[in-house]
This record gives structure tokens, sequence and C-alpha cells, in this order.
């Protein structure tokens, strides 16, 4: 669902967890960072739509994690 919903956006989004930072994109990456419930990620969102992408994306996290 969260790579779904990044690929709504030109922007590059990320995930970071405990130093390891990956496209939400590369679905086999994010699988492979065992992201548990819990646990606290950084999100970025860095590009041309990143004023919308980003609260939209927050958007996304508090109502589906």
């Amino acid at each position: 669902m969260l790579s779904k919903e990044a690929k709504k956006y030109k922007s590059t989004i990320t995930v970071t967890k405990d130093g390891t930072e990956v496209n939400v994109l590369k679905l086999m990456a994010l699988m492979k960072l065992g992201v548990k419930c819990g646990e606290t990620v950084t999100v970025r969102v860095e590009g041309e739509d990143e004023a919308v992408a980003g609260p939209a994306m927050e958007a996304f996290f508090k109502a589906n994690l």
C-alpha cells in the first residue's frame, strides 16, 4: 500500500530505519528493513511536488500504520 501511495507523486520518498535508507518504491528493499509495529522510522520526501507529497504521506502513515 505504501509503494502504491508513493507512486502518485514525482518526489522521491525514502524511509530510514537504523541508518539504512530505502526508496519506498523498491518493495524488496523496503521489506528488508523489517519495520515492526511500534518502531520509529524517518520518512523523507524530496522533489518537485514535496509540498503536496509530504503532508499526503504523513496522512497515509497516520491512517494506515
